[in-house]
């Protein structure tokens, strides 16, 4: 997928492009006891490889990407593009 950033450069939305994630303190909280769980059900290597799989694919983050050309951030809220710009103080 392609959006045009407000700056008219085309920035490519993929995992190949991505540079960052963000996610919400109370999505983290939720992904560390996630982490937690899965870890106290150990007790073999097939186990481990489960919980390891279980926590990479939970969906506690939201991908975004950067213009290369303005450095905006880009991502989405809602199936609604959002830019993100760095301000001068």
């Amino acid at each position: 997928m392609k959006i045009q950033c407000k700056c008219g450069e085309e920035v490519v939305c993929s995992s190949a492009s991505q540079k960052y994630r963000w996610t919400r303190q109370e999505d983290w909280e939720r992904l560390l006891d996630a982490v937690d769980s899965e870890i106290e059900k150990l007790d073999s290597d097939e186990s481990k490889e489960r919980a390891i799989m279980a926590i990479r694919y939970s969906e506690k983050s939201t991908e975004v990407w950067e213009c290369p050309t303005c450095r905006r951030l880009i991502t989405f809220n809602n199936s609604q593009v959002v830019y993100l710009s760095v301000e001068k103080a």
